[in-house]
Order: structure tokens, then sequence, then C-alpha cells
């Protein structure tokens, strides 16, 4: 049968019309015409409409469907709708229909489909232990499970001799007293600064005087300047001429060691009004020294310098911080930092490790 005549008696005898030529059905009319030839015999008694074979993707989503169909008629539940959590909907900036998720599936033959929702610290967490993952020299230094120690070493002799006010001075003659020294520099008179230091200090300064807390301003001031940023004695001559350094030291404090710390009233307190040579690299250094001595239970203060600036930066979206306006943005570097801690692979839970490898990488 060939040509329009054969096609007619075709269809006139399948009791239906064959496709017509088209490019996007490029051989299915010769594929119609072998498979009603071959079922002419059945066709001639009782007419019914080919059917064809269903493409692939068809064929993957009807069993995919039958197969959450199968998990819904399961006793053991139904299947959860995507929800987000109290974390994610409380993280600041993002909206409820913006936050970054990932759904895993785990859906086998009857048995129930469940849905995990990664909270955006769960992505922060991630993409930070990528980039420790590419720093072999970080990593060992994260990898002693115990608290860092943040050593800073510094000479007696370019301290000892600052011209200082007469308080001032004085505590810094009892802090320079209580340093211990450098093994081996007994001839130079080298003295450092670490963590056991400064919490000893901390704990001292949260309820002590005015001179508890200067004191640990210096020895703040000593370990953030170290002995190789020379500018160190002149910028603490100029922040502690200022009158209203002590009461900059009281406001933070308060802040700080309250219940629930205030971090951005804290960041408030330490800027209005503004302590000369004494910006947000180095308060924040003081927030993160005076919150030694908090509870282990709450958020800590941490370090927030250029450095860590760069590399949050650099961590793209998941690291976002989102406020009106620094100090806000400022407690939200630290509720996240804080969050990241428990989810990542290289902290070991301590937030001040996160904030030591945003500075190593930045």
């Amino acid at each position: 049968m060939r040509g329009s005549q054969g096609r007619r008696s075709l269809q006139q005898r399948l009791g239906f019309r064959l496709p017509q030529r088209r490019s996007h059905l490029r051989g299915m009319r010769s594929q119609c015409r072998n498979v009603a030839l071959l079922q002419l015999p059945q066709c001639l008694g009782a007419p019914r409409p080919l059917s064809r074979r269903a493409p692939c993707r068809d064929r993957r989503l009807r069993r995919q469907g039958d197969r959450f169909a199968r998990a819904r008629k399961c006793d053991g539940g139904t299947l959860r709708n995507r929800q987000l959590t109290n974390e994610a909907l409380s993280f600041p900036g993002i909206r409820r229909a913006a936050v970054l998720y990932r759904v895993l599936d785990v859906a086998m033959p009857y048995q129930v489909a469940t849905r995990m929702v990664v909270t955006p610290s769960q992505l922060a967490a991630d993409a930070l232990d990528k980039e420790i993952a590419r720093q072999p020299r970080l990593m060992a230094a994260l990898a002693d499970p115990g608290p860092l120690r943040r050593l800073e070493p510094f000479s007696r002799s370019a301290w000892a001799g600052n011209p200082l006010s007469p308080q001032v001075a004085a505590e810094r003659d009892v802090l320079i007293s209580l340093l211990p020294e450098v093994p081996g520099t007994e001839r130079f008179s080298w003295l450092y600064v670490d963590r056991q230091i400064l919490q000893r200090l901390s704990i001292s300064a949260c309820s002590g005087q005015s001179s508890d807390l200067l004191r640990l301003w210096l020895a703040v001031m000593i370990w953030g300047y170290n002995a190789i940023d020379s500018r160190g004695p002149s910028r603490v001559r100029a922040a502690a001429g200022s009158s209203s350094l002590v009461s900059c030291l009281g406001a933070t404090r308060t802040a700080l060691l309250a219940s629930t710390p205030n971090f951005s009233s804290a960041w408030d307190a330490a800027s209005t009004p503004p302590v000369p040579q004494f910006g947000f690299s180095y308060f924040t250094k003081w927030f993160w020294a005076l919150g030694l001595a908090a509870p282990g239970d709450c958020d800590r203060a941490l370090i927030f310098d250029s450095r860590v600036a760069a590399t949050v930066k650099k961590l793209g979206k998941p690291w976002v911080l989102v406020g009106r306006n620094i100090a806000v943005r400022y407690a939200s570097y630290v509720s996240l930092a804080n969050s990241v801690a428990k989810w990542s692979s290289y902290c070991c839970g301590d937030p001040e490790r996160v904030e030591y490898a945003l500075y190593w990488m930045g």
C-alpha cells in the first residue's frame, strides 16, 4: 500500500487517522504503519487506538509518583512538608521565602520519606570547612582539642618607657611585673601575654574597680599590638589620655557581662563617644578578653577586625551579615560564629576557633 490511496485504505480498516508527516514526528508514520500491519488481524475485528511506549522521562516521573504514593500509605506516618526551623526563621534579614536550604529525600519503598532542612549556620559551617581544608597549617593549628593559647611576645623596653598618665602608668607597671618572661631572652627582657593571663585578668575585672579594668585593657592592647606593630605605645598613649576611656570600659563591661550579653549595645558604648586610637579592631579585642570570664552557656564576644571582615566577605552568601548598622551586624556575626562552631568539623564547638580561622585566612 503506497501513496495516499494506501494510506486512506489503512485508515478505513483501522478506524482512526494516522498522524501527518511533520518534522517533530519524524519516523512516527512508518512506526505506526508497521505496528498497524502487525496488529491488523486483531484490529479488523475490534478497531482500537494504537498505544506507543511512554518516553523515559514520563516513566521516571511515574515511578517517583508511585514511590511517594506508597510512602503516604505507609503506617509509619506521612510525608512532612518543607518546614523551616526556628533558627532559620530567626536568622537576621532572611525572608521566609529566601532561606537557603537543601532537602535530602530518603524515600525507600514502603518507608516514610523524611526531609532534612539545612539551616543557615550549617551552610556557613560548610563554607568555612571548605576553606580550612585548603590550609594545611591552619588545620594543624586547630588539631589540638584544648583552648588556643594565643601567645604574643613583646619587648619590655618598648612599653615600660612609654609616658602615660600617672594612673595608667601605675597599672602598666603592675601589669609588667605580673607578666612572665619569654624563656631564653633574659638579656633582651622579652615578656609575653597569652589567653590564660587575659582570662585571669578578666575574672578580676568583672567585679573589680576601674584599676582592674585599666590593667586588663593595657594587657589587651599590648597583646593586640605585640612586637610586630611599633605604633602600639604611641596609640595606647593617645587612648589613655582620653577622659572617656574609663566610662567606655565600664559601659562595655555592663553590656557584655549581663545575663544575656548585648553585643550591639557594647559596640555603641565603645564607639560613642569615640576614644582616640581605639577603633573596632581593638575594642572588639577588648570585648573578647572581657568575655573570657563569661559563663559558657551564652554566646561569647569575638574579635572582628579587618582581616576577619575580609574572610567573611570572601566566604560569600552563607556569611552575609545583615543589619541596619554596623553594631547590629557585629551582633549578627557573633551569633552566626557561635552557631557555626557547633557544626564545623574543625572548631570542636569553640567559637574562638571560628574567629581564629577567619583571622588566619584574612
